[in-house]
């Protein structure tokens, strides 16, 4: 390739990470009592059911409450939000006055946070009080992602530290540090009995560890850029995974062969998660799009659009029928999932 074709190549590569970003000082913590601020476009995106605004800059993390009338949000305008998930009302918004939010996760019952810290720290919010109320320390690096055990009794962490941090969420002491990446770990979930968590790494593998016996049971191999998003399916048979080589991929869990890859994303995975019949994967990108698979064989469903720019935060509703979305465009939107029985759409 010549110098010009070089050059050539790479701005055009620039100019798709730009128009999939785009461009990107909030007080204390509050309980909002003006009214919502729900942007109430004429026309709505298909599929789109409510939209919730407020955030100064990209969102970067959503999570709901077990009953799914909550839901938390993170930015990088270092603020956490609460919401009214029926009304798109802010509840509450914390400042966390350190570094912009990069991860997020709210306990089931709502009444608890937890978000990244400055100096490789882990803050545990009240909700209640709407102040920290602990900080767990013990990571080496950055936190790149954390998640809740369904019983609100664990925590899970991802650094660059290369290890995986189990946390007692009552006590906010460290039980166990998993070692086995060979590089930053950057996406992490819990199984829904809690007794396995997955992860992702920029070592390219996935790897499912027994927290009774902390060890790693599985890793699975074949994505061959960044491992950006990771869940386990309801039933504990599967692994859907994400990553910056732009496929989905399917797991068995016990076998560790590969059941399925998706591909349809013209940018980078950044989040996946299943619906808690398991019967479908719903993944984010930078691509500005959200794309329902078959959760058992990977088969692309349908494409659901409408975000401005590119999808940093995704989060399935206990329901099962609606999905919501974070982004660059400073938005959150819920949406309509397709019924489990939808036809392959657009590509």
């Amino acid at each position: 390739m010549t110098g010009k074709a070089t050059a050539t190549a790479w701005a055009a590569a620039w100019i798709m990470v730009a128009w999939a970003l785009g461009a990107s000082s909030p007080g204390p913590a509050t309980r909002p009592t003006t009214a919502p601020t729900t942007t109430r476009p004429t026309t709505r995106p298909a599929g789109e059911v409510r939209r919730f605004t407020g955030h100064d800059e990209r969102v970067t993390a959503v999570g709901f409450s077990a009953d799914g009338k909550r839901l938390l949000s993170g930015s990088a305008d270092r603020t956490l939000r609460l919401w009214d998930t029926e009304t798109a009302r802010p509840l509450a918004r914390l400042d966390t006055q350190a570094n912009p939010v990069r991860c997020a996760a709210l306990f089931p019952d709502a009444a608890r946070a937890v978000s990244n810290h400055k100096d490789h720290a882990i803050c545990l919010w009240d909700l209640k009080t709407l102040k920290p109320a602990r900080f767990l320390r013990g990571h080496a690096g950055r936190i790149n992602a954390l998640a809740v055990s369904a019983d609100g009794k664990h925590i899970v962490s991802a650094s660059d530290d290369r290890t995986v941090g189990l946390w007692d969420a009552e006590k906010g002491a460290a039980i166990h540090r998993f070692a086995g990446h060979t590089d930053r770990v950057t996406a992490v979930a819990f199984s829904a009995d809690g007794q396995r968590i997955v992860s992702g790494s920029a070592d390219k593998t996935v790897r499912v560890w027994d927290v009774a016996d902390r060890k790693s049971v599985k890793a699975f191999k074949g994505h061959v850029d960044t491992v950006t998003a990771v869940a386990i399916a309801p039933d504990g048979r599967r692994v859907g995974s994400g990553s910056s080589d732009r496929t989905v991929r399917l797991w068995d869990l016990k076998t560790g062969k590969g059941l399925g890859i998706g591909r349809g994303h013209t940018l980078w995975v950044t989040a996946v998660e299943f619906t808690p019949d398991g019967n479908r994967l719903v993944s984010a990108a930078a691509d500005r799009t959200l794309r329902v698979w078959d959760g058992r064989t990977g088969k692309r469903l349908v494409a659901i659009k409408g975000h401005t720019r590119g999808l940093t935060a995704l989060a399935i509703c206990p329901d099962g029928r609606h999905a919501v979305s974070g982004s660059w465009d400073k938005t959150i939107r819920l949406w309509r999932l397709p019924a489990p029985t939808s036809r392959p759409s657009d590509p």
